[in-house]
């Protein structure tokens, strides 16, 4: 049996007011339930307590799915905070709704973009080399660390290189040339990057 999710009706999106919104949302279950009622006791002649009962049933079901539609950006808003407090990437948090509601949910959207920018950031700082753009060596130190764990009685290869008399290339031609130097160096130690696994790093500044 295939279980589908409970459709939103959300035909009070257009309206800017919540308080508008409950408003509306009383008067369309007390609308609902005193035409039912006439017409379950005065067209269809059911007793009373039996007409009584389906219009109040029918108001509250009518009340309860204008309710989740105006309650969707909540509960999106609710998971993707959980998401978030379980280091997960959230989902994007949409809604059409012109109210309160829907405000402080673009708010929330807004925040989560900026959260994943700024994480984004960090592990570029964290992980590459700014210069350059190579792994650093906290990247490279993990890999290494993982390829030595992943295959310990297979062959893994370290090759250092260092460029002598650096210093001398920012002391006469200046820094900038000297951070141009690095890097053309590390483009084209990259390019040379054939198998899948290898690295090349920049492990000092």
């Amino acid at each position: 049996m295939r279980l589908t999710q409970p459709v939103d009706l959300r035909p009070l999106d257009p309206i800017r007011s919540i308080k508008a919104k409950l408003a509306l949302l009383v008067a369309a279950s007390i609308s609902v339930s005193a035409t039912l009622t006439f017409l379950c006791l005065v067209v269809f002649g059911w007793r009373a307590r039996y007409g009584l009962t389906a219009s109040v049933l029918v108001g509250l079901l009518v009340s309860q799915l204008l309710a989740r539609g105006m309650t969707s950006p909540l509960r999106q808003m609710t998971a993707a905070a959980r998401e978030m407090a379980a280091g997960r990437p959230p989902g994007p948090v949409t809604t059409a709704s012109r109210d309160e509601v829907g405000d402080l949910a673009r708010a929330f959207d807004h925040m989560r973009l900026n959260i994943g920018a700024q994480q984004q950031e960090i592990r570029q700082l964290a992980y590459w080399d700014r210069l350059t753009g190579l792994p650093n060596r906290v990247q490279f130190r993990d890999t290494v660390l993982a390829a030595a764990q992943a295959d310990a009685a297979g062959c893994l290869a370290v090759i250092m290189l260092d460029l002598d008399r650096f210093k001398h290339v920012n002391d006469v031609l200046g820094y900038r040339f000297g951070d141009l130097l690095l890097q053309a160096v590390g483009e084209r130690l990259a390019r040379q990057v054939l198998r899948e696994g290898d690295i090349v790093a920049r492990l000092s500044g």
